[in-house]
């Protein structure tokens, strides 16, 4: 029967006196003829099981159960939260990996999986099993609502200590695909992309970039930012820099904060230097008391920022970490926006003014100093 509708069960007996209808083994109420239906079936009906017991004056009987099944040809919809993008994931570490899986019966199997490429992204292979994927939670014999929930919905990836590509350098993603009670599947799910590295104790120096913003933001060409990556890995291949490039645009979370300030900035409301900061020391709270920054909506909270990164890189993979370097401007990476509390035509909020001011008030540096906002700093 489909969802929504209501279904019928009827039963002949001979002699038969009285009728009490069950679902599930327990007693409906006022279903006492020889027919039953059901109000409009819902989600929780599906798999149900109804039967009747009979009386007469002699004896009384049981029937056999009949089960509801809802009809449903429309998969579960799958999202993978985490990895969620950018992630450098240390072998011999291990990492939750999570996904919401909705279906409008219910979700009752899902598989996640492991895949590698070598090439970018263009072409993907699956990894060889290992550190708990693949991984399969299956409850279709006995799939009682709610079927699959948030406990059911993720696994810890053990990473294996060495490459499961076989070599370094590789994007690794986690696909997931889930199946409801009709045995419907869900498309294929992706999580985002991440890397797995080896731990190097002689990296000193860690060169941020974005390319994303260096094209969107300054113009750059696509062959002027090939020859800057390439200038870039050869600045960090250098015995006196010893460095690692990473480019920040890859990290989904922080691409997220980088709208919200885009946005900000693009409406001139006063937020859009909380969201610079933010994307430097993120939407995250010292403890759980604390509340989180005003401006940070659910979806932002917890989201980690530059800072976070650069000292889990030091505690994580580069244990004598020194030198941060930022490629760009301030629309690339932002600087830290602090409060100028002094007064007086000295003030650097002034810079901005003028007939003809070297920093103007519509680009991100000169909104920053006219709302004296300034005395910028890594603050790494």
């Amino acid at each position: 029967v489909a969802l929504g509708q209501p279904a019928v069960f009827q039963v002949q007996a001979e002699g038969a006196r009285r009728y009490q209808w069950q679902k599930n083994g327990a007693g409906i109420a006022g279903a006492t003829q020889s027919s039953y239906t059901t109000p409009p079936v819902s989600a929780s009906d599906a798999g149900s099981t109804f039967r009747v017991l009979v009386s007469g004056n002699c004896a009384s009987s049981t029937s056999t159960s009949a089960t509801l099944f809802v009809t449903d040809n429309v998969g579960p919809t799958v999202s993978v939260q985490s990895p969620a993008g950018g992630d450098r994931y240390a072998v011999g570490s291990s990492h939750l990996v999570f996904w919401t899986a909705t279906d409008n019966v219910r979700v009752c199997k899902a598989t996640a999986f492991l895949e590698y490429s070598n090439n970018g992204g263009g072409t993907w292979l699956s990894a060889p099993s290992g550190g708990g994927l693949p991984f399969t939670v299956d409850q279709t014999g006995s799939c009682l609502p709610p079927g699959l929930g948030p406990a059911e919905s993720q696994l810890t990836y053990s990473v294996p200590a060495t490459f499961p590509s076989g070599q370094p350098g590789s994007l690794y993603r986690v696909r997931v695909q889930a199946w409801d009670l009709n045995d419907n599947p869900s498309d294929l799910a992706a999580s985002g992309n991440f890397y797995i590295v080896k731990p190097d104790p002689e990296a000193q120096t860690l060169i941020l970039w974005n390319r994303s913003r260096m094209q969107s933001q300054l113009g750059s060409t696509s062959a002027e930012l090939d020859e800057l990556a390439l200038q870039l890995a050869s600045l960090a291949g250098h015995e006196r820099v010893r460095g690692v490039v990473e480019d920040v645009g890859q990290i989904a979370p922080l691409t997220a904060l980088y709208a919200k300030w885009d946005a900000a900035h693009a409406g001139d409301t006063a937020d859009q230097h909380n969201w610079a900061n933010t994307i430097l020391f993120g939407c995250d709270r010292a403890s759980v008391s604390d509340s989180y920054p005003s401006w940070c909506t659910a979806s932002e909270q917890g989201i980690e920022g530059l800072q976070d990164l650069v000292t889990a890189r030091k505690r994580t993979l580069y244990a004598n970490l020194k030198y941060v370097i930022l490629v760009g401007d301030d629309r690339v990476i932002p600087f830290a926006r602090l409060l100028d509390e002094t007064s007086g035509n000295a003030s650097e909020h002034r810079y901005s003014e003028g007939a003809t001011p070297d920093i103007t008030s519509s680009t991100t540096v000169g909104r920053a100093i006219s709302a004296r906002r300034h005395g910028f700093c890594g603050c790494w």
